[in-house]
């Protein structure tokens, strides 16, 4: 983590992501823990989506990360 550009961030606490246009959203958690815990899942979901697009299943991946905007929060 850049201390230059987020210098108060917990570094035990926080993590980045950065998207493909090279924005970076910094987030700080309660614990370690709970870091390693989203850092995990975020993993889990990204590998999720890239076996379907590999197997060639667009169908069950727009089914399942990407929702109509009619179920959207009003």
């Amino acid at each position: 983590m850049n201390r230059k550009k987020y210098p108060f961030a917990k570094k035990a606490c926080s993590f980045i992501i950065r998207t493909s246009e090279d924005e970076e959203f910094v987030f700080e958690t309660g614990s370690k823990q709970e870091r390693d815990e989203i850092v995990y899942m975020w993993k889990l979901v990204v590998a999720r989506l890239a076996s379907q697009a590999v197997v060639g299943d667009g169908e069950g991946m727009v089914g399942e990360f990407f929702v109509s905007s009619s179920f959207g929060v009003p």
